[in-house]
């Protein structure tokens, strides 16, 4: 599996990016352009001598998160080999997914886009966390923090804990999708109550005469 720091990286990437990134490049990954030249290169520290049978090293990570950034399958699937053979096979399958990603046809790949958009717009956690779990089975790992991050947002939506970052990230989704503007509405309503309320609590209490 990603280290917490990738899947952090990940998940800030799929909102973070704004929305100019697309829902494309939500759902199906980043285009790196030259990482496969730069994964060629990288290969050899994959198994360069010195690092123990299975170890993931910093060199190594660095390939790993390189991979999952590129738009090479031929590449990602070298890499996938190598880790393999160095013992790291749970990340050689995270690659492989990625590379089935990349080879999908445009109309698998659109409907994939129009499944995670209904997912973005839904209130219901746990559906949503299924389907963040379904699409990290598949390699597309920023769906998947994406929606794992949007089964958050609406859980603490449904709890009326909404904050300035969790309005901004509704408001994403709702430009990358008008099915989710009755949850930014939502949103900024619970936001205005939980001010009023911090507001309220922050006042002195009114002064009592002695008896």
């Amino acid at each position: 599996m990603p280290s917490e720091d990738t899947k952090q990286t990940l998940s800030r990437s799929a909102f973070g990016m704004g929305v100019g990134a697309g829902v494309g490049f939500v759902v199906n990954g980043p285009v790196g352009a030259g990482v496969g030249a730069l994964l060629g290169a990288g290969l050899a520290a994959i198994s360069e001598p010195g690092p123990a049978h299975g170890e993931l090293t910093s060199e190594r990570a660095e390939v790993y998160e390189k991979a999952l950034a590129s738009d090479d399958a031929k590449a990602v699937l070298r890499t996938a080999e190598a880790f393999d053979t160095e013992g790291l096979h749970v990340h050689a399958e995270m690659l492989r997914r990625r590379a089935r990603v990349l080879q999908l046809s445009p109309d698998e790949k659109k409907r994939r886009e129009t499944e995670f958009l209904a997912s973005l717009a839904s209130d219901k956690p746990v559906a949503i966390r299924q389907r963040a779990v379904w699409f990290r089975e598949q390699g597309q790992l920023y769906a998947a923090n994406a929606l794992a991050q949007h089964a958050e947002d609406v859980q603490a939506l449904a709890d009326g804990k909404v904050d300035a970052a969790m309005m901004e990230r509704f408001e994403r989704k709702a430009e990358l999708t008008d099915a989710a503007t009755p949850l930014v509405e939502r949103a900024r309503v619970a936001l205005t109550r939980s001010s009023e309320t911090l507001g309220q609590a922050a006042q002195p209490a009114p002064e009592t005469n002695p008896v």
